[in-house]
């Protein structure tokens, strides 16, 4: 079983770790490169330009850091009631010391 999970590319830790880092790498390159997209309308007068945040390159690089956070056992999850409501907070474990 053990030898037949090596060949599973991302049953590895580390591997899914360099994944991804890799596809935060990306996202991040994205961003940088477009923080704000133009999208050209044409109208019966000729066209409107909109220019908005990229919001997918920012999300996916948000989420490549969380998920390697998570990988890492950097992020813990508690379950909390306000009455009889559930809630979900998130604790961030800053295992670096920084303020």
């Amino acid at each position: 079983m053990a030898a037949a999970l090596r060949d599973v590319c991302y049953a590895d830790k580390t591997r899914r770790i360099l994944a991804l880092d890799q596809m935060a790498e990306s996202a991040r390159q994205e961003y940088e490169a477009r923080p704000w997209i133009e999208e050209v309308r044409p109208t019966k007068d000729g066209s409107i330009t909109n220019e908005h945040f990229n919001e997918g390159a920012f999300g996916a690089f948000r989420g490549a850091l969380d998920d390697i956070a998570k990988e890492l056992g950097q992020r813990k999850d508690i379950k909390a009631f306000d009455g009889d409501q559930p809630l979900r907070l998130e604790f961030i474990n800053d295992w670096q010391g920084a303020k």
